[in-house]
């Protein structure tokens, strides 16, 4: 129902590659990179530490929606999951010391930490950076912020020792243009993010883009 959701979304995996020490591996609506099977053992999508950038929960009041057009997104959570596991490790064939895949600090407990946290710094900066496209993108997909979470989680299965943190953040999304809507405003949002898409030079982007503007009549 919200093309606004899928713009925040891409926009927000688009400001973050490169942007953290996680570097390209930003994942989008990969939900269960890190996922248990039913005996407990760890299927890992990733080969090294990641960022996934989701949509979830969402709410509109009905203060929000004007002439029943179902168009008002209202309150949106975007989350952001960092993940690492200690199967993410590179060793040195010399020393054979284990470090942390494509940053080369040991993998203890403590630099796990380090990572997660460090990392999550990243995301707020990178998200704020006005000199980045795809973050101006981002920021202008949302009228305010409604509240920030930071959730962490570790675990061990199956002897694999995993380490995460969850950034919720939850902002008031704007509403998605009606068909063929004239009001400039409303829509220079989405325009900037679909011409951002057509100059992705990524063919998925572009395809997804032309959908976008057949549905808000561009």
């Amino acid at each position: 129902m919200s093309l606004a959701r899928i713009a925040i979304r891409i926009a927000a995996v688009e400001a973050l590659k490169g942007k953290t020490l996680v570097g390209d591996r930003v994942l989008d609506s990969q939900i269960a990179a890190l996922e248990a099977d039913a005996d407990g053992n760890i299927q890992i999508d990733e080969e090294a530490p990641f960022i996934a950038v989701y949509t979830d929960a969402g709410s509109t009041s009905d203060e929000d929606i004007a002439d029943n057009s179902l168009t008002a997104n209202g309150e949106t959570e975007l989350i952001f999951e960092i993940g690492i596991t200690a199967a993410m490790m590179e060793t040195n064939p010399e020393t054979g010391e284990s470090t942390i895949a494509g940053i080369g600090i040991p993998s203890t407990d403590r630099n796990f930490e380090f990572f997660l946290d460090m990392t999550a710094r990243q995301i707020s900066d990178a998200l704020r950076d006005e000199s980045s496209a795809w973050s101006n993108i981002f920021r202008d997909l949302y009228y305010d912020v409604v509240r920030i979470d930071r959730l962490r989680a570790a675990s061990e299965a199956k002897g694999l020792r995993l380490a995460g943190q969850q950034i919720r953040l939850a902002v008031h999304l704007v509403d998605d243009p009606l068909k063929n809507d004239g009001d400039s405003e409303k829509v220079a949002p989405f325009t900037a993010f679909l011409d951002a898409m057509d100059a992705s030079g990524n063919p998925q982007y572009v395809t997804q883009a032309n959908l976008m503007r057949a549905a808000l009549g561009l």
